[in-house]
């Protein structure tokens, strides 16, 4: 099991892209851009939301059948589809900058002002 500072890297990662998936529905809520573009960009923020909370969710002991249990798949096609997500977070490789992946160097470079920025949004952003 990994240590406490790698746990909390991981849940913060997992909650800036909760954070990503937020704002990219509430802009397509109000948006007059093509719908299926909206869509698109929902759905890969989605994704990356599901990947960073498999990650952290392996990273706090979870076994691939509670997590293929969660999302409703079984645990074989749950480590397919995340497994890498897991091997990037335990190993620090920076994903593709695009896909937001500045913040997994910032979550290892300073976890306080990380978590800190995630307040203040959730602040920010009542639900």
């Amino acid at each position: 099991m990994a240590s406490a500072p790698d746990r909390r890297v991981a849940r913060l990662l997992a909650a800036y892209e909760a954070c990503e998936l937020s704002d990219l529905a509430r802009s397509a809520v109000t948006t007059g851009g093509s719908l299926l573009d909206d869509a698109a960009q929902v759905l890969r923020a989605a994704l990356r939301y599901a990947e960073a909370a498999a990650a952290a969710a392996r990273v706090e002991g979870a076994g691939w059948d509670d997590i293929g249990a969660a999302l409703g798949m079984a645990p074989e096609r749950a480590r397919e589809r995340f497994a890498a997500a897991e091997e990037r977070l335990r190993a620090a490789a920076d994903p593709d900058p695009v896909a937001g992946g500045w913040w997994r160097h910032h979550a290892r470079r300073d976890p306080d002002e990380l978590a800190a920025d995630l307040a203040d949004w959730v602040r920010r952003n009542p639900s």
